[in-house]
């Protein structure tokens, strides 16, 4: 019997960012790429780990987790952008890529 858990990370259906491919690093590592409705699967070892994705300059928070000996996680990600063309919204996604990147693009463990 094996101790290996997986990781599930699926990508939301949204608009924005809908040809483009984020970037997945598993603690510290490129592990591959995530496109629109998709799901990566990733094979881990037990214990903590972290996550972030990109996307060009932009990033994602970086989530930390733990898992346990042959436990499956869910993680779901996507980016903040939310495309209603409001001015709220325009400044929203101005400062996402500019100013705090790392809100761009979001990753975290479904619910």
């Amino acid at each position: 019997m094996t101790n290996k858990s997986t990781v599930f990370l699926a990508r939301t259906p949204e608009y924005a960012d809908r040809i483009r491919a984020y970037k997945v690093f598993l603690d510290g590592v490129e592990v591959g790429k995530i496109m629109r409705d998709q799901t990566l699967k990733l094979d881990v070892e037990p214990g903590d780990h972290e996550i972030l994705l990109t996307l060009d300059w932009v990033s994602s928070n970086k989530l930390v987790f733990r898992v346990k000996p042959n436990e499956d996680v869910y993680l779901e990600c996507g980016n903040n952008i939310k495309v209603d063309w409001s001015p709220l919204t325009i400044l929203r996604a101005i400062g996402a890529v500019t100013v705090v990147r790392s809100s761009y693009l979001y990753v975290k463990r479904q619910s």
